[in-house]
């Protein structure tokens, strides 16, 4: 038992006093001390945490560099998400990053599509005498996914959002869409958790299709799902595909707390950091003075307007 405490105890960074007083305790059995130790160190790495903070002037937290406003789902304050409108206005305007989540149909199709199941709010099956089998993406083949048409009832969230009745693309598709346009835009993809036995096939089929359109050098991979980013190196080896590394993408409710840290300790956070989903210049305030490197919005005109706005 003090063996397997101290063990996890150094792990969270204790030194080595603290582990010889932790084990002699647990020894003699002195259970109430302990605690009162345990409680002691938690209370004054607490007070050190915000006497910290308080001084921390968030103002020297800032990047001087340029701030890469990243489209999220294609910017889908202005159109539908992961349209081809979308695409095109991100384009027009010059994003640096388009963000796109991406899900695997049944027979193993790439997916641009952000839900686990088709919203009937936001789209509508072509047929009104037949109804899909189901509504979830990985239950549907391409060819009953194509059947829906999205974007053109407009979005409760987004009341400024323009409508676009469009299909729901495929992965291969809106990758050809892009590099139409014959522009440098990076992308990030989000890859959405699927059943488990499918993973491999999932990350496999979608690095294909990067390799396939001459975009994997220019894209990003983010997941939720640790042993998906470990499965998407593993392939990218095997396939000799190089990504595009160096973003880290994370909640800007962390934006602040992360800042000190980097700032502090910054081999904990290497590469860029970048935060979503921010649509207000308050939060784009908060953001830029917590050190982030880019901003994934729903409003990526809007957004660029402000940073033209900063010193």
């Amino acid at each position: 038992m003090p063996c397997l405490f101290t063990q996890q105890f150094s792990q969270q960074g204790g030194n080595f006093t603290l582990q010889i007083m932790i084990a002699i305790m647990l020894s003699r059995g002195r259970i109430t001390e302990l605690l009162g130790l345990v409680g002691l160190i938690n209370s004054l790495s607490m007070a050190l945490w915000f006497l910290v903070s308080s001084f921390i002037s968030t103002e020297l937290l800032a990047k001087t560099k340029r701030v890469a406003v990243i489209s999220h789902r294609g910017g889908m304050g202005n159109y539908p998400q992961g349209s081809f409108a979308a695409i095109d206005h991100s384009l027009a305007i010059g994003v640096d990053v388009i963000e796109l989540d991406v899900r695997m149909s049944f027979d193993a199709i790439p997916i641009i599509y952000h839900d686990s199941e088709v919203n009937t709010r936001l789209c509508r099956y072509e047929s009104r005498t037949e109804q899909p089998a189901s509504l979830r993406i990985d239950e549907l083949s391409y060819a009953e996914i194509q059947r829906f048409r999205c974007g053109g009832n407009g979005n409760a969230k987004f009341p400024n959002q323009i409508p676009a009745t469009e299909r729901i693309h495929s992965l291969d598709i809106m990758l050809a869409h892009i590099v139409s346009y014959d522009q440098q835009v990076q992308l990030m993809l989000e890859l959405k958790p699927i059943k488990r036995k499918r993973g491999r096939t999932f990350i496999n089929r979608v690095l294909q299709t990067l390799h396939k359109h001459d975009m994997a050098a220019r894209t990003n991979i983010q997941s939720r799902h640790p042993q998906y980013l470990r499965i998407v190196d593993q392939t990218a080896d095997q396939l000799g595909i190089e990504l595009l590394k160096g973003y880290t993408a994370l909640p800007m409710q962390l934006s602040l707390k992360i800042g000190h840290l980097r700032r502090w300790l910054p081999y904990l956070f290497r590469g860029e950091l970048v935060y979503f989903t921010a649509n207000d210049p308050e939060q784009w305030d908060k953001l830029l003075k917590s050190g982030a490197t880019g901003i994934i919005t729903d409003y990526p005109d809007k957004l660029q307007q402000y940073l033209a706005e900063q010193p």
